[in-house]
């Protein structure tokens, strides 16, 4: 595997990172909430999320890694799937920026995953 191809996880962690930080700090700057509940609910919905979107990653890697999808249960993801959109539309519904956040990134990231077992289902 070429150098690129070895940073790429490293570069998409720091990324993911950048991304929901900024979100959540534009958010509590623009609300400006004077209730410090509120703001410690919001940080604890936000490392939530981080976690479980975080944990897609392995899997993600070692597909595109393996370039095989055997030993993946594509029915888990699709019912995933369809929890984290329900979970999204749920955030946008409430105004809740860590479900938003994290739910729109793991959404994303289980997409790539169908996308990729979808691709490679056969192989290996």
């Amino acid at each position: 595997m070429g150098y690129l191809a070895h940073r790429g996880p490293q570069r998409f962690h720091r990324g993911l990172v950048i991304v929901i930080g900024l979100s959540m700090g534009a958010w509590f700057f623009w609300r400006n909430e004077s209730m410090p509940a509120r703001w410690i609910t919001e940080s604890i919905g936000s490392l939530a999320g981080f976690c479980t979107t975080i944990s897609l990653v392995p899997q993600l890697y070692r597909l595109w890694r393996t370039r095989s999808a055997h030993d993946l249960s594509l029915a888990m993801f699709l019912v995933f799937g369809l929890g984290i959109l329900l979970w999204l539309t749920y955030g946008i519904a409430v105004g809740s920026p860590s479900v938003i956040v994290a739910n729109g990134a793991s959404l994303a990231l289980v997409i790539a995953i169908l996308t990729l077992a979808l691709r490679y289902r056969g192989k290996g």
